[in-house]
């Protein structure tokens, strides 16, 4: 099934799939010959995106900060008998700002989607993998699961940082060469998220790049059963010069970059 050299079409879970890099994973999948489950919480936009790709798109309209919701949704899987050969746990959301100016709700529900909903699908179709014998697992982290913090975006960092943590953990205890498990960790990308949405030029091409890079590259590490997929030059370097700054220096870039982001926002998938 995962032979690179030897296209098979795959039944492919995505979730936040109508916008970003979840849509970006969803169109290139799309476009080459696979099926698509396309999880998210606008119907509409999941209605235009099933439309536009026929029968390649099966919708499913879910809040995963809803414990009920995911239940239903898994129960509806089974009874359709989707087993889905690849997941991309993608849906999540951060706010900008500092950390006391969220209220609680937002944070709870960041954990519910960012943290919770990642654990409660990662936890179940990996053991649909070991059922069957393969499957592949991509859960989208971020860069900022490698850093200390997140001076602005507290919170967002410290989920980031769980999934990261969660995936590479998981794949450090599977045995199964058939079950290829990647922690995908974008940097900054033109998305609708807070301060994203600088012009395409120089100086933001050294350090951002598109939804569709990061969905081809964390693909293509994934099927070369790489670990972690760091898409862009810019984040490969700066992962690997972070550990010799300083935990506060460090901590004061960060806060630095973060306050280069203009304005204070809840970004949901």
């Amino acid at each position: 099934m995962f032979d690179n050299q030897v296209k098979v079409d795959m039944l492919v879970l995505i979730t936040g799939a109508t916008s970003g890099i979840g849509k970006a994973f969803a169109d290139m999948f799309i476009r080459q010959g696979d099926t698509v489950i396309c999880v998210g919480r606008n119907p509409s936009e999941l209605q235009k995106l099933s439309e536009i790709a026929g029968g390649r798109a099966v919708p499913f309209t879910v809040d995963l900060a809803i414990e009920s919701e995911i239940d239903h949704f898994l129960q509806n899987l089974r009874e359709r008998e989707f087993f889905p050969d690849l997941v991309i746990n993608n849906a999540g959301f951060g706010f900008h700002g500092l950390y006391e100016t969220a209220g609680q709700d937002c944070y709870d529900r960041m954990e519910d989607v960012n943290i919770r909903a990642v654990s409660r699908l990662t936890y179940h179709f990996y053991q649909e993998f070991l059922r069957k014998g393969a499957g592949g697992l991509i859960n989208v982290a971020s860069v900022a699961g490698f850093y200390p913090g997140g001076p602005l975006m507290t919170q967002y960092y410290a989920t980031k940082a769980f999934v990261k943590s969660l995936t590479l953990g998981l794949a450090a205890e599977n045995t199964n060469p058939a079950i290829k498990i990647t922690a995908l960790c974008p940097g900054p990308t033109w998305t609708g998220f807070t301060g994203m949405q600088n012009p395409r030029r120089f100086p933001f091409t050294l350090y951002m790049t598109t939804p569709e890079a990061v969905a081809r590259q964390g693909y293509r590490d994934w099927q070369k059963g790489r670990l972690v997929s760091v898409p862009g030059m810019f984040n490969k370097i700066m992962r690997v010069l972070r550990i010799f700054v300083p935990l506060r220096l460090e901590l004061l870039l960060i806060r630095r970059f973060q306050a280069r982001l203009k304005g204070s926002s809840i970004n949901t998938p």
